[in-house]
């Protein structure tokens, strides 16, 4: 039965939306008849409401009175049906536009939909029509969302395109923060804002250590999880930019090892491939990372996206081959040193020790305080938010202002999308960040909006840490949530579905 209802709907919706456009010439209202054609909204064949809703747009805007009536009524199938002749009237239901703006909080998720659609013809009314846009743009169904976004961008792009208020975004986070620890039992979290290219705004609350109740500072030091990947394909595009890293060789030819190419497609593996997660590797291999056994491709190298912690581990062992130093060693001189962040480190030193969180259980005890001797790109920063911001920040700077590690060039090359990532959900932010599609840059994930692509990465490390981090280059903006929980992706999720649009 639910099946069959929907197909109904689906029926009807497109036979509505593929029927002639609205007549001209307005004939003139036939109440008895006007009010017939409203009542066969009711019917449960999907072709009488199509003949009705056809004879209803011949009639013009006589019929505009009573398809406003329609989408008051209390059965949800009248409602959807006069929502979606409405639309059909485009520009021409300018008489309608007040009962379009309460069709946006309808509880049937088709006559919200088709309201949002048919908004976007009423740009003399563009203000109004902007502001109740607005709140449709956080409706719970996300194809209602984007359309609403769609519209407001069509009839007022200067509305769309202006930045939420900061004041309200701070503070949406100072008071959402404290509750989401509670509500999922996390120690900490840190929190830096970036707006116009600076740090406007940071939040460090809870204990670092449960068993000490230490507090999270601005020095605290979180697990970065796979957050360290973005920093790695920084580095990494640093010795492609000096010609020591080509980027399209294959990166067997960057080190001896026989065992590395009896597997023919691992030939084909190059620096780009690992970088995009597009090399066909697995994301870990079963045991310790140490463990020599072979991995396997998955797939023809190149031909998809497919996530690859290990892909990132391979190309640190290149990196160290072509450098001569310890993947740490050249991370500190090239990286952390000359942007200042005193308090990142891929392994574990005893000069860290009081400034490293502990990672917790969903529960909100103490599950482990790791101290990792061997770097691994993929998974072993630490790291504070704000040194990461810096990193951030770094990547966003245009104007190559300051400090100079990589040029805008290969900047431009990482941020680009190297391929497509439809096995991953997009993140959930409001307003004009709703995301899109999910690609892959050399590094960062990129979510698609109707405006600016988003750059982004989230971790999970198994000790009992999560974070995400974000930034829209094309404004200056981004946002850095370091936790040691493993609920803290609850946390994220919902902070970020709040305050995402910066």
């Amino acid at each position: 039965m639910e099946r069959n209802k929907h197909l109904t709907l689906f029926i009807s919706i497109m036979m509505f939306m593929t029927a002639g456009s609205v007549s001209s010439k307005a004939s003139v209202p036939d109440t008895i008849k006007i009010k017939s054609l409203t009542e066969r909204f009711s019917s449960s064949d999907a072709v009488v409401r199509v003949q009705a809703s056809e004879e209803l747009i011949k009639i013009g805007a006589g019929a505009l009175p009573f398809l406003c009536s329609a989408l008051k009524d209390t059965n949800g199938q009248v409602r959807i049906s006069a929502a979606i002749t409405l639309c059909r009237f485009g520009e021409k239901a300018a008489p309608a536009l007040d009962c379009l703006i309460s069709g946006l909080i309808d509880k049937e998720r088709v006559v919200r939909l088709q309201c949002a659609y048919a908004l976007r013809y009423f740009k003399n009314e563009n203000d109004r029509v902007a502001a109740a846009l607005n709140k449709s743009v956080r409706d719970k169904d996300l194809l209602v969302r984007k359309t609403a976004l769609r519209s407001m961008k069509i009839v007022h792009p200067a509305y769309f395109n202006s930045a939420p208020d900061i004041n309200k975004i701070i503070s949406a986070a100072d008071s959402l923060i404290p509750l989401l620890k509670a509500e999922h039992k996390v120690p900490g979290v840190s929190l830096v804002i970036i707006r116009n290219n600076k740090i406007v705004h940071t939040v460090n609350s809870g204990t670092a250590d449960s068993r000490t109740n230490e507090p999270v500072d601005s020095e605290t030091m979180f697990e970065a999880c796979s957050m360290s990947k973005p920093l790695f394909s920084y580095i990494a595009l640093k010795l492609a930019e000096s010609g020591e890293l080509d980027l399209d060789k294959p990166v067997y030819k960057y080190f001896d090892d026989p065992a590395f190419m009896e597997q023919p497609e691992r030939k084909k593996i190059t620096a780009r491939m690992l970088l995009s997660h597009t090399s066909g590797l697995p994301n870990w291999r079963l045991g310790e990372e140490d463990n020599e056994g072979l991995l396997p491709v998955l797939f023809d190298p190149g031909l998809k996206f497919g996530y690859s912690g290990e892909g990132m581990f391979l190309l640190q062992k290149v990196v160290e081959k072509i450098t001569g130093e310890s993947f740490e060693e050249y991370s500190k001189r090239t990286l952390f040193d000359p942007l200042g962040m005193k308090h990142s480190s891929f392994i574990y030193k005893d000069e860290f020790d009081a400034n490293i969180a502990a990672g917790h259980n969903e529960d909100g005890t103490f599950r482990s305080k790791t101290s990792y001797g061997r770097a691994n790109a993929g998974y072993s920063l630490y790291c504070s938010a704000e040194d990461y911001a810096t990193f951030l920040l770094e990547i966003m700077n245009k104007e190559r202002r300051g400090k100079k590690l990589l040029s805008q060039k290969w900047l431009n090359e990482m941020l680009k999308r190297q391929s497509i990532a439809n096995i991953r959900e997009p993140v959930e932010r409001p307003g004009r960040a709703t995301s899109f599609e999910v690609y892959w840059g050399l590094g960062w994930g990129i979510n698609s909006t109707l405006g600016n692509d988003i750059y982004y990465h989230s971790g999970s490390n198994g000790s009992g840490f999560t974070c995400y981090s974000q930034f829209n280059p094309a404004e200056g903006s981004g946002i850095v949530i370091m936790t040691n929980s493993y609920n803290g992706d609850l946390l994220w999720k919902k902070l970020v579905a709040e305050i995402g649009d910066l």
